[in-house]
């Protein structure tokens, strides 16, 4: 196992719930598995580092390749399409 803060490895027992809570850039510099929905997360917290939303935590993975991410305050959710589209809504 990688120790270094910079490059994660989550190794072979890395599930998707263990990535719900991380923040996009996190995600995005971490070594996840190849597997298509870890990759969906991957690419979706790419999206959001194009967007400037670094910060913001992973909260859901819908099983049709959308995530939801939100940033510190509850009211400010933001849905990933698998497209890489950013829909920003209102809670």
């Amino acid at each position: 196992m990688n120790f270094s803060k910079a490059t994660p490895d989550y190794g072979g027992g890395l599930s998707l719930d263990e990535l719900v809570g991380m923040p996009a850039g996190s995600i995005y510099g971490a070594k996840l598995p190849n597997g298509e929905a870890f990759q969906t997360v991957l690419r979706a917290s790419g999206y959001m580092l194009q967007a400037e939303l670094a910060l913001y935590r992973l909260i859901e993975i819908w099983a049709d390749g959308h995530t939801a991410w939100h940033g510190d305050k509850r009211d400010d959710p933001v849905v990933v399409t698998p497209s890489g589209q950013l829909i920003r809504t209102r809670g």
